[in-house]
């Protein structure tokens, strides 16, 4: 009889032009909720303050966590476009995207040493790291770095890319956030 009065636990995400339908757990941003489905949706800091993530909202309702409009045009923000690290799915939602999906490479974890640091200038450091077994990687992709004691991980895209296909060397150009945990720690 009160069924109208009880809160959606899950909506239901169709993106044009793609055939799977997506369901969003209640609580889960529409970025977390696709890179949990394996599926490779553009993105860098997961704060929203990057825009890599953009998308159009076709149809549908969502709160955000932060405010689109501090990162995306104006021009951007009336067609539509939000932010999917900090869309929080309200109803269901029909999206759309300006790259076509794919499936994204499994996600594995490696131990990695310090090698060399050097300073590029005052706030930005080049950071070079040796990881326990080669890695393929391409352009554009990043890493989830950790230091000691940190239970968060923090995203740096590659500074180069692997010469051969694969590397066990890897470069990162890291600038100081102050209060940030890994670059206090790094710095």
């Amino acid at each position: 009889m009160f069924s109208i009065l009880k809160k959606q636990r899950s909506s239901k995400v169709s993106i044009a032009g793609e055939p799977a339908i997506l369901e969003i757990p209640r609580g889960k941003t529409l970025l977390e909720a696709m890179l949990a489905e394996g599926l490779a949706m553009p993105h860098d800091c997961k704060v929203g303050s990057c825009g890599t993530c953009r998308f159009k909202l076709m149809d549908g309702k969502i709160g955000e966590l932060s405010p689109s409009a501090l990162v995306l045009e104006r021009d951007a923000l009336s067609q539509g476009y939000r932010l999917a690290c900090q869309a929080m799915p309200r109803s269901d939602l029909v999206i759309a995207l300006d790259a076509p999906l794919s499936r994204q490479q499994a996600v594995e974890s490696f131990t990695a040493t310090i090698v060399a640091t050097s300073r590029l200038c005052p706030d930005i450091i080049n950071l070079v790291v040796k990881i326990d077994r080669p890695m393929q990687f391409s352009p554009g992709q990043y890493a989830d770095l950790t230091g000691p004691g940190m239970a968060e991980p923090r995203s740096y895209s590659f500074a180069f890319a692997p010469e051969r296909g694969e590397a066990q060397r890897l470069e990162f150009h890291v600038r100081h956030v102050p209060g940030g945990l890994f670059t206090d720690w790094l710095f």
